[in-house]
């Protein structure tokens, strides 16, 4: 198996949608599901802007540029309506 370039990155990821959203934020299992969906997407899009494998995905590409151009992407690639990038957002 890879090894993950930056590991704290998904045990973030796990520790926002396992712990922070249930039980902190007390979000109903739909807003969960949305957020991971949401998270996949942009962990998609990453991947292949970068043309990287998903194990080398760090946070330093949590950049504004990044999420700016996810939110286009969205809108013109995959034909979002402007309702549904705003809740990707």
């Amino acid at each position: 198996m890879k090894k993950l370039k930056d590991k704290a990155f998904f045990e973030n990821i796990n520790e926002f949608l396992c712990n922070y959203l249930p039980r902190i934020q007390a979000k109903s299992n739909l807003t969960i599901i949305s957020y991971r969906i949401t998270l996949n997407l942009f962990l998609s899009y990453l991947c292949s802007t970068f043309a990287i494998d998903i194990f080398a995905i760090e946070t330093t590409m949590l950049t504004n540029e990044n999420i700016v151009r996810f939110l286009v992407w969205l809108e013109v690639s995959r034909c979002n309506s402007i309702a549904t990038v705003n809740i990707r957002l």
